[in-house]
């Protein structure tokens, strides 16, 4: 088996591990990053490694998690039987919400290191981003990109 095979089988099993453990969804299935036909380019051009975009919607980091967890909720169109696909690294994985809840703080701290994740509505239509961004440490911020 080649070493980049073994990376990504790895890589598969940590992302499968973690999903696991978040409370409130279901996971559908697990694709690779390019199974849209998406690449790095593709990002770059709807804007979403932009260090210029003015984000849609600022919440102050100092907010408490209720406040939070709400805007989170109304931005990211959290509701239960909601299917998405959750950006996982190199891959995507087909969620459906079964306890909005409980899903949004997991998929909120994520791994811990970090506040925020991003999701592709189910037409694939709609790229939306939330969470800690270098663009503006004061605010979380949350974006949305239109696919054409």
């Amino acid at each position: 088996m080649d070493r980049e095979l073994l990376q990504k089988k790895l890589q598969f099993q940590k992302v499968k591990n973690e999903l696991v453990q978040v409370n409130g969804i279901s996971v559908l299935e697990i694709l690779d990053f390019d199974s849209f036909g998406w690449n790095a380019d593709f990002l770059r051009n709807i804007g979403y490694t932009s260090s210029t975009r003015q984000p849609d919607s600022l919440m102050d980091v100092n907010a408490n998690e209720t406040e939070i967890f709400a805007w989170v909720r109304s931005k990211m169109q959290i509701e239960n039987g909601a299917v998405f696909y959750l950006l996982c690294g190199q891959f995507w994985a087909e969620i459906q919400i079964i306890n909005a809840e409980k899903a949004i703080p997991d998929l909120w701290h994520g791994s811990g290191l970090t506040c925020g994740f991003t999701l592709l509505t189910e037409d694939k239509k709609t790229l939306l981003d939330i969470g800690l961004d270098s663009r503006d440490e004061s605010h979380y911020l949350w974006d949305r990109y239109d696919i054409s």
